[in-house]
């Protein structure tokens, strides 16, 4: 029997769950292991770009997910969900009733929030596709980015596969060499970073926390500014955590 890990909040974003690549029972199987008082969805958790799409892969896996969210609830987890681009519906929602957050199952629905940690450090939390301008203002281009990004997703099965076969055992993403080897993503990043770090120091707060580029990492800034990035459940399976120090973490899934 799996060892039941404990921390103080834990931050996941980007899970895509109804996406041909969602891995909703790894998904499951990481909420089940896990314990903690706030548990943040910093947004992507339901893909309704894919929803959109012909092929629909929201199955009963995906629904033990909600299953699980629901359970952390009951069992008295405070539970955010901070929607992104890709479940921009639920930001309309929140448009349309006026209003700051709204309930489902004891889950709490914002736009952003705060996070104060028990070292009394306060973060930012939110997705952070606003920081994107090809989301904010040219959605047809991220969705043409999108469809890249997933083509090179379907890639990386069969290559995993000859890996294996040569006696590769380590996991490998193709399309993340190639997001590491592109100037131009490099840039982005970094520019990303910039803004989101930005954001965060003028409205006062010690770090912020966002998700959107499938980039996990915690990044401290000589200032003591920091910079956490969730990642994703495409190819990641990364999440951000608080330590008993009160400190931001990286940690992944295995």
């Amino acid at each position: 029997m799996q060892k039941t890990i404990c921390h103080r909040a834990i931050f996941v974003s980007d899970l895509h769950l109804g996406s041909a690549y969602a891995q909703p029972a790894k998904i499951e199987q990481f909420l089940k292991s896990v314990d903690c008082d706030y548990l943040y969805l910093v947004g992507d958790i339901i893909d309704f770009w894919a929803l959109d799409s012909s092929v629909r892969y929201f199955d009963q896996a995906t629904l033990n997910v909600i299953r699980a969210l629901l359970t952390k609830t009951k069992n008295g987890t405070t539970v955010v969900y901070l929607p992104g681009n890709h479940d921009e519906i639920v930001r309309d929602m929140l448009l349309y009733i006026q209003d700051t957050y709204a309930w489902f199952g004891g889950i709490t629905v914002l736009n952003e929030t705060t996070h104060i940690t028990s070292s009394n450090l306060h973060f930012k939390v939110l997705h952070g596709d606003q920081f994107d301008s090809e989301v904010s203002n040219m959605r047809w281009l991220n969705r043409l980015g999108d469809m890249g990004y997933s083509l090179l997703l379907s890639l990386n099965k069969p290559l995993q596969r000859m890996r294996k076969f040569l006696g590769y055992r380590s996991h490998w993403s193709l399309s993340q060499a190639i997001k590491r080897q592109v100037k131009e993503a490099a840039l982005f990043t970094n520019t990303y970073h910039q803004l989101v770090i930005d954001h965060g120091r003028k409205y006062d707060y010690q770090g912020i926390i966002c998700g959107h580029i499938h980039s996990p990492e915690v990044l401290v800034q000589p200032d003591g500014f920091v910079y956490g990035n969730c990642g994703d459940w495409v190819e990641s399976f990364s999440y951000l955590y608080e330590d008993a120090q009160g400190h931001i973490q990286l940690g992944y899934f295995k």
